[in-house]
């Protein structure tokens, strides 16, 4: 049975495990710790059995929500995790509008955001390691 529980500190090494299959350059366990610790953190993870399975890391200020990273363990893909998960966050009430950025050519996450009402505000050039543009994409309570 799944659960969405609010990650802690110790389960950094499962964080950056799922991040280490899921992006191209990994924060240290110290940048990570920063957002689980810090004290507008929305941390939240979907655990099963077997552990955690995705986790959501963002920061509240004032109704806006930047989220700042957001991932699926590799076997859990396409099983819509991600979705549940972002779709909890966003139901909360204190959460007005969110942000992110996105790879401009990752697909999966854009269908993954404009299905759950997000839409492309901008775009960052290179933002990437230098070489690969982002989508800056908001969503707005309606």
């Amino acid at each position: 049975m799944e659960s969405i529980l609010p990650l802690q500190s110790n389960q950094v090494d499962h964080i950056q495990a799922i991040a280490r299959d899921s992006f191209p350059i990994v924060w240290s366990q110290k940048e990570f710790l920063y957002f689980l610790e810090h004290p507008l953190a929305v941390n939240l993870g979907l655990s099963a059995e077997g552990g955690l399975q995705a986790y959501f890391i963002g920061l509240l200020v004032r109704g806006e929500l930047d989220i700042v990273s957001i991932a699926t363990a590799k076997a859990e893909r396409q099983k819509g995790k991600a979705g549940r998960l972002l779709k909890y966050v966003l139901d909360l009430p204190k959460i007005e509008q969110a942000y992110l950025e996105v790879e401009a050519n990752n697909l999966p996450a854009h269908r993954l955001y404009e299905k759950l009402g997000f839409s492309v505000t901008g775009t960052r050039r290179k933002y990437y390691q230098h070489t690969l543009d982002a989508h800056l994409m908001k969503w707005k309570r309606s």
